[in-house]
């Protein structure tokens, strides 16, 4: 697989461990090419890695900080792209690690272990590649997994709300985030919008956070 060198990042992402760097291995490759991609000027210049080599190095950094969370997140680009990331994960959570796996859901999650903590941004207009994603991935996360939609205008609003209201709200197991960007939308906003497509008509609503 082809990562940058690991790293210690800020993940606003994951509520739990907001405020704290954790060790991210970050996949250098992607299979799409999102308009508002954070990362783009990373992706194509990592180096191919063995992955004994990346575990030993991963050991290493938790040996050299020994204040770093037991905590491991794997990024990108897209990690789904390689086979290799489920073994990462299941090496990684026999060393004890508490794994977060950030994933576009365009490739297939059940190979992943269960345990593994899984934040699944799924594609709205403003990004370009919209509607791209395998939507079997529904059916197989946790209560502890997380559907990100990242909001940067009126059709990614309306985009995100299709797909919610066409979702059976009595069998969807996990979390929804709602990223607000660039300060178009407030809180109060997000929550008219939940009145207008689920309490207008009477709809079960989903469990959701925002971020600003």
């Amino acid at each position: 697989m082809k990562i940058t060198e690991l790293q210690k990042k800020i993940f606003p992402d994951i509520r739990e461990y907001a405020q704290t760097p954790l060790l991210n291995v970050f996949i250098s490759e992607c299979n799409l090419s999102c308009i508002h991609c954070p990362v783009a000027e990373s992706l194509g210049t990592g180096k191919k890695v063995m992955l004994n080599t990346l575990l030993e190095n991963i050991g290493r950094e938790f040996e050299k900080d020994t204040e770093l969370p037991d905590v491991v997140v794997i990024s990108g680009g897209e990690p789904l792209m390689f086979f290799e990331t489920a073994i990462l994960c299941s090496a990684l959570l026999s060393m004890g690690k508490k794994v977060y796996l950030k994933t576009n859901g365009t490739g297939d999650l059940r190979n992943i272990p269960a345990e593994v903590i899984k934040l699944v941004y799924f594609k709205l207009i403003s990004s370009g590649e919209a509607g791209e994603f395998f939507f079997e991935n529904l059916a197989v996360l946790s209560p502890d997994d997380v559907l990100v939609f990242k909001i940067f205008s009126t059709e990614d609003m309306d985009f995100a709300f299709r797909l919610l209201v066409n979702l059976d709200m009595n069998a969807v197991k996990f979390r929804f985030i709602f990223r607000l960007m660039d300060g178009i939308f407030s809180q109060d906003q997000i929550e008219e919008s939940f009145r207008l497509h689920f309490d207008k008509n009477q709809l079960l609503r989903p469990e959701y956070d925002t971020l600003i």
